[in-house]
């Protein structure tokens, strides 16, 4: 079963039954918050599913464990440097 990778906001706020502005500041609510991978082109009205590989998001969680780690090295830095 595959899902779409875009959809026009016309037709999606047609379904639903809501007009088009409600629906693009929902998506848009939902893009920022994390809830939706996904980006809208405002000049066609489409909305456009974005997949991340799972290189990609190992990436990402190897990034943030490597800061935390820096900062837990700091923290003891200054408690070691007292």
């Amino acid at each position: 079963l595959d899902a779409y990778k875009t959809v026009k906001i016309t037709n999606m706020a047609l379904v639903f039954g809501v007009s088009v502005p409600f629906l693009d500041k929902e998506l848009a609510h939902f893009i920022s918050q994390g809830r939706l991978t996904a980006k809208i082109d405002k000049v066609d009205l489409v909305v456009e599913t974005t997949r991340p590989d799972s290189r990609s998001a190992h990436y990402q969680n190897i990034i943030k464990q490597g800061d935390h780690l820096l900062n837990q090295i700091q923290k003891l830095a200054r408690c070691v440097s007292i």
